[in-house]
């Protein structure tokens, strides 16, 4: 076979073609508005503010979801309170936990209370914790759902009952030098040293216990909210203000230096001055089932019981976070601020969350 036959024959010099895209002049008018509208968004911090709020239903959960520390673990929040060496304690519905100290986000803890310890102490079936305080590392205070107060103190615990029935809820636990200040369901109680139960006459029952910066001791019931006077078995409790006919019921109670903050079902969140007259409603219509208020900046958060989430105020206005892909902020029931400006949220269902408030979105 020939070898020149068998060249691939030689092409034609093929012809380049140049495709012109032309816009039409309705669209250039269009896309040159769009550029001017978002250079004078960029200049107008208003325009910004107005285009941020926009885009923050869609963002916010998603950045918070990010920055949220969750404690798996560590569910179902009854208790939480921080130690003078940095240290956290935390109370479930079993247990007991113990936050080591940690500059950032602590991340290590240990158990330091559950069902064993319960039946290496005592009787019966392990009892299922309401509330918690916690004095010290050392000694801490746990209610049940059933009227009694297990304490624990230098090694040594020990059980009193409120009643000598069958007790109910025990919602707050405080001490108050050698006292415990026990309020529930079954009214407010003094336990002093000697471990004498001494029952308050008024009032016969309680949902809420409370420590304001001064020192004083508040309770409240569904529409009465009560002060303390005095200390000891002889210490009584005042009524000092009601309810407003049109809100439901006291849930939960808060303080700054010149402000208390009462939070309500349904009604929002009522502020008072020192002398209990009321200076404004704020987040009306939501059920506030916890409030704290970090001193330093005056920032306030507070927890709602359903589906509204968790609310935070910086300055003058309120930001909502909804739970929403995923974030488990419902029925919160435990919100604390500790000094180091780190918001600590625990839902009465879901985990242990922690978050620093200058990283919320």
């Amino acid at each position: 076979m020939n070898a020149d036959l068998a060249q691939p024959p030689l092409r034609k010099k093929q012809k380049l073609y140049t495709v012109r895209f032309e816009i039409p002049w309705p669209w250039k008018i269009i896309f040159a508005a769009l550029a001017a509208a978002i250079l004078l968004l960029f200049q107008t911090p208003a325009l910004q503010r107005r285009f941020l709020d926009t885009l923050s239903p869609v963002l916010d959960p998603v950045l918070l979801r990010i920055r949220l520390h969750r404690f798996e673990r560590i569910t179902g929040i009854r208790g939480f309170s921080e130690l003078p060496d940095n240290g956290f304690l935390v109370a479930t519905g079993y247990r007991v936990y113990y936050l080591r100290p940690s500059s950032e986000i602590p991340t290590e803890y240990r158990i330091v209370y559950d069902y064993k310890t319960y039946k290496e102490h005592f009787e019966g079936k392990p009892p299922s914790i309401s509330t918690a305080s916690f004095p010290s590392e050392n000694h801490f205070l746990l209610g049940t759902w059933r009227g009694r107060i297990l304490q624990y103190r230098n090694g040594r615990w020990s059980s009193t009952s409120l009643t000598q029935e069958k007790g109910r809820r025990v919602v707050g636990l405080a001490l108050d030098g050698e006292s415990i200040i026990c309020a529930g369901y079954d009214g407010v109680f003094s336990i002093p040293f000697d471990g004498i139960v001494h029952r308050a006459s008024e009032p016969r029952s309680a949902e809420g216990l409370a420590r304001a910066p001064d020192g004083t001791f508040w309770c409240w019931n569904y529409r009465t909210l009560y002060r303390r006077e005095g200390t000891g078995p002889d210490a009584r409790w005042v009524p000092v203000w009601t309810l407003p006919s049109q809100a439901v019921a006291i849930e939960s109670l808060a303080f700054s230096k010149n402000e208390i903050f009462v939070g309500t079902k349904k009604s929002g969140i009522l502020r008072l001055d020192s002398r209990y007259r009321i200076l404004g409603k704020e987040l009306p219509g939501i059920w506030i089932n916890a409030i704290a208020v970090e001193s330093k900046t005056g920032t306030i958060a507070a927890g709602a019981w359903n589906r509204d989430g968790l609310f935070v105020k910086r300055g003058t206005r309120w930001k909502q976070y909804r739970p929403v892909l995923g974030l488990p902020l419902k029925d919160i029931f435990t919100l604390f601020i500790d000094d180091s400006g780190r918001l600590w949220i625990g839902p009465y269902g879901g985990s242990l969350m922690v978050i620093a408030l200058e990283d919320l979105p």
